[in-house]
C-alpha cells in the first residue's frame, strides 16, 4: 500500500520513515510543511532551509508547502499538501512522528480523515528512554538544532541524553533535532550552523550551508 510520511529531518519523523519501511509500505513521498512562523503550533520548523535536501538523501520525492503558520488556518494548508499528495501517488495513508502531542495528534487525524486517509503513529505514547535506545541501536546519528531549556546550554550541534528534569525524547518542546545519518539514508548530511541565542533557555541554529556525501 502507498503511503506518505510527515517529515522535518528530525529524529521522530525519520524513524516515522524507518518505521513505514520496516513495516512493507510503498513509501511515495515525504510531506514537508515550511512554515513562516518559528512558532507554529502544529509544524517543526528549525533546518527546514534544507528541505529540499531530503529527496537526494533518502531517494523518496519530497513535496512541500508552504505556510504562514498562522494557528488552525496552518491546517487547510497541511490539507492541501495532503489532498495534492493524495491524487498524485494514490495514497492509502501517512505515517507521523507524533508521540505526546494531542493537539497535533487530534489535528493530523481530523485532516486525514477529511481526505480518507489513515493515520500511521507508531511512536504514540511509546516509552520516551525505550525510544531514545532505538535510534542508537538502530545507528541514528542526530544533532540538536534548537534548544527552550534549562541546562540544554551549548548543546546545539550535539547528540546529547536529554539532563536530569528534561523529557527523554524532548517532548516538552526542550530541543529539537537534526538527522544526519539513518539506515535507510543513501547519502550522508553534513551541516554548518550558526546559533542565535535569544534568552536564557533559548537556542536557535541555522543551517548556512550543507552537503551532501556518500555513505
Amino acid at each position: 500500500m502507498n503511503v506518505g510520511v510527515l517529515f522535518t529531518g528530525g529524529k521522530d519523523s525519520v524513524f516515522a520513515l524507518h518505521c513505514a519501511l520496516l513495516n512493507g509500505f510503498s513509501v511515495k513521498c515525504l510531506l514537508i510543511m515550511r512554515s513562516k512562523n518559528p512558532n507554529s503550533w502544529m509544524f517543526h520548523t528549525p533546518g527546514m532551509e534544507i528541505a529540499d535536501a531530503y529527496q537526494e538523501l533518502t531517494g523518496i520525492p519530497v513535496l512541500i508547502k508552504e505556510t504562514e503558520g498562522i494557528k488552525e488556518k496552518e491546517l487547510d494548508d497541511l490539507k492541501e499538501l495532503l489532498k495534492t499528495a493524495k491524487e498524485r501517488y494514490n495514497l492509502y495513508g501517512v505515517y507521523t512522528g507524533a508521540i505526546l502531542s494531542d493537539y497535533q495528534r487530534m489535528r493530523i487525524n481530523q485532516v486525514c480523515n477529511d481526505l480518507g486517509l489513515v493515520v500511521f503513529s507508531p511512536l504514540w505514547r511509546k516509552d520516551q528512554r525505550t525510544y531514545m535506545k532505538e535510534l542508537k541501536r538502530f545507528g541514528f546519528d542526530w544533532i540538536i538544532i534548537s534548544t527552550a531549556a534549562d541546562k540544554m546550554d551549548h548543546a546545539v550541534g550535539k547528540q546529547l541524553d536529554a539532563p536530569d528534569g528534561v523529557s527523554p525524547a524532548f517532548e516538552g518542546g526542550e530541543a529539537e533535532t537534526i538527522v544526519l545519518n539513518a539506515p535507510l539514508y543513501k547519502k550522508r548530511l553534513k551541516v554548518e550552523m550558526e546559533v542565535e541565542k535569544q534568552d536564557e533557555y533559548t537556542q536557535i541554529g541555522k543551517v548556512v550551508d550543507y552537503a551532501i556525501e556518500e555513505l
